[in-house]
Order: C-alpha cells, then structure tokens, then sequence
C-alpha cells in the first residue's frame, strides 16, 4: 500500500491546524493589547473604563448596524462626558453569515443619548455605488433616500427611514458633508440616541481622540435641527 498520500494529506492538515491556532493566538494577543491600550486612552480622555459590558447593548435599544445571529460583544467600553457633550464609547464585534461562510464584523461606536432633542429613526451608511448597485437599489424595498440637490452624498451613502421628511431635515448640508469627509461615518438613530460609528474600520488608540472629537462633532450637527433659528 503506498503511504505516501496518507502522509501528504496528514502534513497538510498538521499544517492548516497548526495556522489557525497560531492566527487565534494572534488575533487575542492583538485585542488584549488593544485592551490594555484603549483603558489607557480612557484615563488620558477622563472616561471610566470597563473591559466587558453587553448591558450597553440592551440600553441602546438592541443596538445593531447589521442583522446577525450570533451574539454581539461589547469591549472596551468608556462613559463620561467629553466636549460638554455625554458619550458612551465601545469597541463593537458581531458574526455575520453561516458557520461555512462567517464575517466578523467589527468597529468602534460613539453613542449618545438625544432625549432632550428626539431625532427620527433612521439610519445611514457609506456604500460608494455603481450604477447597477443604484439601479438594483432604486427598485428595491430598501431603497436609499435620494438628495437631489446632493449627488456626491446620494451615490455614496445609503440613507434609510419612514420619515423621509424629517431625515431630510437633520441631514442638512453640513451633516451632509460630515457623514462622507475623511471616513465614511455609519449612523444609527433610534430616536432617543444617536450612534456613531466610522465604515468598516476601528479607530487605532492614536486615532481615539480624533474620533471622538469628530462624533461629537457629528451629534452637535445633527441635533442643531430642534434649534428655533436652525433653517436646514
């Protein structure tokens, strides 16, 4: 009987093995020391620090910027007030897809509670577009809200909501031109609190203050639509 295939198929599964266990180890070396670093940038922002709380989750109205049946985990989460304005930060990971076909979904989102000024249910997020992609979303149930006015933001960010009046409203130029300058800005607001986050990336712990000053900056926009001498 030749061996010699059994051998091959053998070494080649030590091999594959073997690489995912190192991939693993990798990959929860780097969140222990994004961990450690993100606590960190915590204490230098004046924010309390808790390593793991899903609680924030629940309170967010079962936050989620995708449709996903595993369990999201919230890590790395900050609270306090930063820029006159109260913010909850945390690194968010989800599943998406089946065991045979999984994406891990990951980034960071800057939360806010806009009770005092209640915005409508909508949500945004950069998806730069070809013309079949635009085709196809124009005939589809989800279709994006077009801007008229607005090409460069409409081709480039999908906007969904019941009321297209309103969103319209609070996406007024300036949020406009913050949701799609430098990182492409995810929005998710539920009414009672705005969510932040930037598409398809996580700030570095050197890129943390500048991403909070830029959210804080995107809620104070987004909540000047309440204001008496605000016009649109």
């Amino acid at each position: 009987m030749n061996w010699l295939p059994l051998v091959l198929l053998a070494s080649l599964l030590l091999v594959f093995v073997g690489g995912v266990a190192i991939a693993v180890k990798i990959a929860r070396r780097r969140d222990a020391q994004r961990l450690a670093a993100l606590s960190q940038v915590a204490a230098d922002l004046g924010l309390s620090f808790t390593p793991t709380d899903n609680g924030v989750l629940r309170d967010l109205g079962g936050f989620a910027f995708y449709q996903s049946r595993s369990l999201p985990l919230a890590t790395s989460v900050m609270r306090g007030r930063i820029h006159d304005t109260d913010i909850l930060l945390f690194d968010y990971d989800t599943t998406l897809g089946s065991s045979n076909n999984r994406q891990l979904i990951r980034f960071t989102v800057a939360a806010f509670d806009v009770r005092a000024t209640p915005l409508p249910v909508f949500t945004t997020q950069g998806t730069p577009q070809n013309r079949f992609a635009r085709f196809v979303d124009k005939h589809l149930a989800n279709a994006s809200i077009v801007f008229p006015e607005d090409a460069a933001f409409s081709g480039a960010v999908h906007v969904a909501s019941a009321d297209v009046d309103g969103v319209k409203r609070v996406l007024d130029a300036d949020v406009r031109a913050f949701l799609i300058r430098r990182k492409p800005w995810m929005c998710r607001s539920t009414g009672n609190w705005l969510v932040l986050a930037w598409f398809q990336e996580r700030p570095t712990p050197a890129d943390y203050p500048d991403f909070v000053r830029e959210a804080c900056e995107g809620k104070r926009l987004m909540c000047e639509w309440r204001k008496p001498d605000h016009h649109g």
